[in-house]
């Protein structure tokens, strides 16, 4: 029975390639999907991990050249106060979290904010995000 389940989402827009009619979408070198415009919104469940994508135009007379590659980090949203930044306050509100069921806290997904948690959390800690990617900071 899943309890938890954690999902991180990304919107991956491009420049539309001359004559294309449709694109090719190819995750860790992996044929993915076909799409018509010049975007895709790709969910993952997993977390820390990584992922590398490339686009083909396609048109009437065959592929394009594979577009250059772009790898995306999919990692936990640990800014609990929603500020972009992970911090001292989402550290106290993590502290106050630790060994509950709180699923906004529970990093990893397996139903307990525990070490493991801990350790997804101090990987955060200090860095920008946007919510679903790590973003430099200002």
């Amino acid at each position: 029975m899943i309890t938890n389940l954690l999902i991180a989402c990304a919107l991956m827009v491009w420049d539309p390639s001359t004559n294309a009619t449709s694109y090719d979408i190819y995750e860790d070198m992996i044929y993915s999907a076909t799409v018509t415009p010049p975007e895709i919104g790709i969910c993952r469940v997993a977390y820390y991990t990584s992922s590398i994508y490339y686009v083909v135009g396609i048109n009437a007379g065959g592929e394009s050249t594979p577009s250059e590659t772009l790898e995306v980090q999919w990692v936990a949203d640990a800014d609990f106060d929603d500020n972009g930044f992970v911090g001292f306050a989402d550290f106290g509100s993590f502290s106050l979290a630790f060994l509950s069921t709180s699923s906004e806290h529970d990093l990893d997904g397996n139903g307990t904010v525990g070490f493991s948690d801990f350790g997804l959390f101090t990987q955060r800690f200090g860095k920008c995000n946007d919510g679903v990617i790590e973003v430099p900071c200002p």
